[in-house]
């Protein structure tokens, strides 16, 4: 079950198992499917276990002389980095905890990707921005979305909108999603304004008036219409644009062109 990454189910076979024979192989593995169980709703919003999750770091810690728990450095490694990034977004000290504790991992364990990648995340939160951005650079951002907006975000954090620019056109995945869009269009909204509008049409097909904002994942999400007034929001700034011939007009009074796809705000609440 925990290979076929159903963590919930894994957590609870494990712990039935532990309570019978008390195996501490049995009780790292459980460790293991429950921390990743709860990483993972953490992701999903839900924040109610954060003692628990401290909790298992303990339990994690007691256990390092295991032989398990040394041939799963990898796996090790993850979940503490991951465990504590999420604890670090409302506590510092977990972020400080995190970055401490990769110094110690093996040379073999830093030479893994997503270990850099959650190590980068947590020097981030923990406003070491331009580490964070040159360890991004040494990853697979040009094919993984995810990479590639936490280096766009680096940097627009340092106000590097020409460098943010290049490092979009140089993105050569076909999975492009809004976040990655609305980052690129915040790049070049500063550093080419002139061409912001077509960059716009061109990405998103449609243009309209701010109807609402609303909460989704932890970001700020913002939904564009069209109106008379012709008010572009995105991301905390505004400007005004040309009308343009409408393809149809709603009761209410808001006339539509095209509904573009939701754009993401790149700063995590």
């Amino acid at each position: 079950m925990f290979n076929l990454q159903k963590y919930d189910m894994a957590s609870d076979i494990l712990k039935g198992l532990y309570q019978k024979n008390r195996k501490e192989n049995i009780l790292l593995y459980s460790i293991f499917a429950e921390m990743k169980c709860i990483n993972y709703a953490w992701r999903e919003g839900h924040y109610e276990n954060r003692d628990r999750l401290i909790e298992l770091i303990k339990q994690l810690d007691t256990l390092n002389d295991n032989k398990q728990y040394k041939s799963n450095g990898n796996l090790v490694a993850m979940l503490y980095l991951e465990t504590e990034y999420n604890l670090g977004v409302y506590e510092k000290e977990y972020l400080e905890n995190a970055i401490e504790r990769y110094q110690y991992f093996s040379d073999e364990v830093k030479n893994e990707e997503v270990i850099n990648y959650l190590y980068a995340l947590c020097l981030e939160l923990n406003g070491n921005i331009e580490t964070a951005e040159n360890i991004y650079a040494g990853l697979d951002w040009r094919s993984d979305a995810n990479i590639a907006c936490r280096y766009l975000i680096c940097k627009l954090s340092r106000n590097d909108y020409a460098e943010a620019v290049k490092v979009y056109k140089e993105y050569n995945s076909s999975e492009i999603n809004t976040k990655l869009k609305s980052l690129y269009l915040t790049a070049v909204y500063y550093d080419d304004t002139d061409n912001y509008l077509d960059s716009l049409v061109f990405l998103y097909g449609g243009f309209c008036k701010l109807e609402s904002e609303f909460q989704c994942d932890g970001y700020i999400t913002i939904s564009i219409f069209y109106h008379s007034s012709h008010v572009f929001f995105a991301e905390g700034f505004s400007f005004n644009t040309m009308i343009r011939e409408p393809l149809f007009h709603l009761n209410y009074g808001v006339w539509i062109i095209e509904v573009s796809d939701i754009l993401h705000g790149y700063h995590k609440l």
